[in-house]
């Protein structure tokens, strides 16, 4: 409530305590703020709300760290993230086929047709990129995704894009998700020298891996895919390529975070990260059984939380999450699907607001035609509108929503029976495992001058 004077306590604090202090931060804000745990911050807060003319220099201070405010802000919007980085992304859908048989496979039968030998073409790609970079001032990146299915079983016409892009598009660079399985040298040789990333899964220690992330028994047999990953990330590294290595938290490495983000460290890793495994696939099939236990997620990244404010390991999302409290930047979703980035264009020229949405006409954002692209931009605002942490249950009133952006939607946005609510409830429980011990111990680490509570 409003008081005498205009001013108003924030209504979306997070309150802390450790080691006899107390710790508040705004969400908007997240400007940590401690004191003793003895001091009554609440009482002094409340009284200078009550007061009609209240200390100027005290009322300034909580002002600037979001603790007392005179214009609320409206519920559900953040402050704007500072845009240092515009940049464009043309996300190719190289091909829907892959060569591994992982258990948690996120591409379903019907969505992607794993068995088809469709591939997109570079002559495609090259119209494509002429198209974007016509659109965009010079100084803007394009950013060329090379997404799957398995991209590199496309690899050379891979190859003849990035050769093109290098001659004929200015400021360009390159992102691959791969399984890394293949790394044919000629790829190799193409990729040296050029602003690329490799994003690669790797789920653990060898047998963990193994466990999830098998190659495909209808060719060769139930074998791991450990060595071969390994050894082509080994590849990477001495050409001086960098690489995101990830693991997908599941049931099957849970209780294994810490070791596997170290052996991501170990395998030449330039970043390592965690994510959560989504509860169903692209069909919206039912994979909830192989979700993460979040009563063993919580306490492993409490300890990791504490480590990379020490420096003892880094690792993503604590070193994106620790920028955007530095920069001021804030989340409204959980990815950039359907707006920092384009639509995942398919080999048949058709154009998706997320690679989990590839076959659903429904979320066919556009088509390419020849030379020339239509779009629905209706579309696209309608994804983003039903994307939205507002309409994440359970994230809407959550004072970390804006660092963290809730759960991926797809879930919620695929399966809207009883099953489908609770399978992406616990989804963003796991999720919470993960980003609430890493905000607290950055607030700590923040508040008190690099020391964690």
């Amino acid at each position: 409530m409003d008081g005498v004077n205009g001013l108003r306590k924030s209504d979306h604090l997070i309150e802390l305590q450790a080691n006899g202090r107390l710790l508040l931060a705004d969400r908007d804000h997240l400007s940590p703020f401690i004191v003793d745990a003895a001091t009554d911050i609440h009482g002094l807060l409340d009284s200078l709300v009550s007061q009609r003319a209240p200390d100027p220099d005290l009322v300034e201070m909580f002002e600037m760290l979001g603790l007392l405010g005179r214009f609320p802000k409206k519920e559900g919007e953040p402050d704007p993230s500072p845009d240092d980085s515009l940049n464009v992304e043309l996300h190719l859908l190289m091909t829907q086929s892959c060569n591994i048989d992982c258990v948690y496979c996120l591409n379903g039968s019907s969505t992607y047709t794993k068995g088809s030998e469709g591939r997109f073409s570079a002559a495609d790609a090259f119209e494509l990129v002429a198209w974007l970079r016509a659109n965009h001032p010079a100084e803007v990146p394009i950013t060329i995704h090379f997404f799957g299915g398995e991209p590199l079983l496309n690899w050379r016409e891979i190859v003849r894009i990035v050769e093109y892009a290098a001659r004929e598009c200015a400021n360009c660079r390159f992102y691959v998700t791969s399984n890394l399985t293949l790394l044919p040298a000629p790829l190799l040789d193409a990729f040296k020298g050029r602003d690329v990333m490799f994003d690669v899964t790797v789920d653990g220690p060898e047998a963990v891996h193994d466990a999830a992330r098998m190659a495909d028994r209808s060719r060769n047999g139930a074998a791991g895919t450990f060595r071969s990953v390994a050894d082509n990330l080994a590849k990477l590294k001495a050409a001086g390529i960098p690489i995101a290595v990830k693991m997908v938290l599941s049931s099957i490495n849970h209780r294994h975070i810490e070791e596997t983000l170290r052996l991501h460290m170990q395998l030449g890793a330039t970043f390592s990260s965690i994510t959560s495994l989504r509860a169903s696939d692209s069909d919206g099939a039912d994979i909830a059984a192989l979700l993460a236990d979040e009563h063993l997620v919580w306490p492993q990244m409490e300890s990791l939380a504490r480590q990379y404010c020490q420096g003892e390991i880094a690792f993503e999302p604590a070193s994106k999450i620790e920028s955007m409290l530095v920069k001021g930047g804030r989340l409204s979703q959980y990815c950039g699907a359907g707006v920092e980035h384009s639509s995942v264009v398919d080999a048949q020229g058709r154009m998706f607001n997320c690679a989990w949405f590839v076959g659903e006409d429904a979320h066919m954002a556009g088509r390419k035609d020849g030379a020339s692209v239509e779009y629905d931009l209706a579309v696209d605002q309608n994804f983003r509108e039903r994307a939205t942490i507002e309409k994440n249950g359970g994230c809407a009133d959550c004072n970390y929503r804006f660092v963290c952006g809730g759960p991926c939607p797809a879930t919620r946005m695929k399966r809207q029976d009883e099953a489908g609510w609770s399978a992406f409830q616990k989804e963003r429980r796991i999720k919470c495992a993960i980003t609430k011990p890493i905000v607290n111990a950055l607030l700590w680490k923040h508040g008190l001058d690099g020391q964690v509570a």
